[in-house]
């Protein structure tokens, strides 16, 4: 298993559970007005349970619309969108993908991509996967959302200066009410 050495990283496991926490409690807010008098609607919630920025880079439809789009995402913090089935269109659902990436420092990210559907006949379905695409995370949706976590092991400096190793842990979970978590994971503190 690899190591990437991240500089200008602190990890310090105690405050990243305290945030992380806070987070986790917080809940999705619920789906903006309108969007449930729409034939197929869904909302995806991200929470950014690390450190860095994780940015948008693509966005794919293969059916629909967005509703309120995704945006950047803030060190833990939550992001909601919502899309919706195209107006004017015939019994046509929501499926698309978005990719994202998190910045860990000016030389090192790590991209992935979330899936979901909401499909006029079958599913429900979301998924993340590692990817710089919007359609790698389409393609990957399957009623059972999907989890996995980085191969590579990333390492900076804990509150003492010593080296501290994390990976990220990614999950979906599909619904209606989509629900994506991106964690830090600390492995050890020296």
């Amino acid at each position: 298993m690899p190591f990437v050495i991240i500089q200008n990283v602190s990890v310090l496991a105690l405050e990243i559970g305290k945030q992380t926490g806070v987070l986790v409690a917080q809940s999705a807010p619920p789906p903006p007005p309108g969007i449930k008098d729409k034939y197929r609607w869904l909302q995806g919630t991200i929470k950014n349970e690390t450190q860095f920025q994780i940015q948008l880079i693509d966005s794919y439809f293969d059916s629909g619309r967005y509703w309120t789009a995704p945006t950047d995402i803030a060190p833990f913090t939550q992001m909601t969108f919502s899309c919706c089935n195209s107006d004017g269109s015939f019994l046509t659902g929501v499926a698309g993908g978005t990719a994202f990436r998190i910045i860990m420092n000016e030389s090192v990210h790590y991209d992935f991509a979330i899936g979901w559907t909401a499909p006029s006949l079958g599913s429900l379905k979301a998924s993340i996967v590692p990817g710089s695409r919007g359609v790698y995370g389409y393609e990957s949706a399957s009623p059972e959302g999907g989890s996995f976590m980085t191969d590579d092991v990333y390492e900076g400096k804990d509150a003492d200066g010593n080296p501290a190793q994390f990976k990220i842990h990614f999950s979906a979970a599909a619904g209606l009410e989509a629900m994506y978590v991106v964690k830090e994971v600390v492995l050890n503190t020296s």
